[in-house]
C-alpha cells in the first residue's frame, strides 16, 4: 500500500469505488431485466399482466418510501455499514426471487429486495472515499460522483 508525505496509508479509493459502482450498477440492472422479463413471468406463473406487475411496483414503493430515511440511517450507524447491510439483503431478496414458486412469493420477496436497494446510491454516494467530491443523495448525482465522472 503506497503512503502518503505524512506516512500514512493512502486509502484504497479505487477498490471502493469499484464496490460502490457494482453495487449500483447491479440494482439498475436488475430493475430493467425484470421489467424485461414480465411476459416470460406472466406465462410461467400463469396470471395476468395485472397481478405480475406488482412484481415491480412493490420493489418501487419500497425504494421510493424508504430512500429519503436511509440517509438519516447512514448517519446513525454508519454509511459503509448500512451499504453492506442494504447489499446483502439486495443479494438475499435476489436469491429467494429466483427460488420463488408462485405470483405472491416473488412480490414479497422482491419487496425484501428492494428493502436492500435505498441502501445503495444514496450511501454509496455519501460513501465516496475521494474527500474532494461533493456528497449529493438524489438520482444521477449520486452515481456521477461515485462513477468518477464529477467535473468541477
Amino acid at each position: 500500500m503506497a503512503l502518503t508525505a505524512t506516512g500514512r496509508a493512502r486509502p484504497r479509493t479505487g477498490l471502493a469505488l469499484t464496490v460502490i459502482v457494482i453495487g449500483v450498477l447491479m440494482a439498475a440492472i436488475d430493475t430493467t431485466i425484470v421489467v424485461l422479463a414480465l411476459p416470460e413471468m406472466e406465462r410461467a406463473l400463469h396470471v395476468p399482466l395485472a397481478h405480475v406487475i406488482w412484481v415491480v411496483i412493490g420493489y418501487l414503493l419500497v425504494i421510493t418510501l424508504l430512500a429519503t430515511q436511509v440517509g438519516r440511517l447512514g448517519d446513525m450507524f454508519g454509511r459503509v455499514r448500512m451499504y453492506e447491510t442494504g447489499f446483502l439483503v439486495f443479494i438475499v431478496g435476489s436469491a429467494l426471487c429466483a427460488l420463488a414458486g408462485n405470483e405472491v412469493t416473488i412480490i414479497a420477496f422482491r419487496v425484501l429486495q428492494g428493502l436492500g436497494e435505498p441502501s445503495s446510491p444514496p450511501t454509496a454516494a455519501r460513501s465516496s472515499p475521494t474527500p474532494s467530491l461533493p456528497r449529493f443523495a438524489a438520482g444521477p448525482t449520486a452515481t456521477t460522483p461515485s462513477a468518477g465522472t464529477w467535473e468541477r
